[in-house]
């Protein structure tokens, strides 16, 4: 089984939306499995928080790396 995450939108009709990249997945498939999961109250803005937060990681540890010279490198055999 193959699994695929992504979010997706709902539309007037009540139609779900996926994303082309899904869609292009499943149209060679005949049947497919679905699981729907809806977020809590609030839960959304505890999911951009986490996500706001990988982001800062992600960004401290680029500009922390940026500033390591090889002249750092022998500090490596200490």
């Amino acid at each position: 089984m193959q699994a695929y995450e992504c979010t997706a939108n709902i539309d007037a009709s009540g139609a779900l939306r996926l994303p082309d990249e899904i869609m292009a997945q499943m149209m060679s498939r005949k049947m497919v499995r679905v699981l729907v999961l809806l977020d809590e109250p609030g839960q959304q803005q505890i999911q951009q928080s986490a996500e706001q937060q990988h982001a800062w990681s992600t960004l401290a540890t680029s500009e922390f790396l940026r500033g390591y010279s090889d002249a750092d490198s022998i500090y490596d055999t200490l």
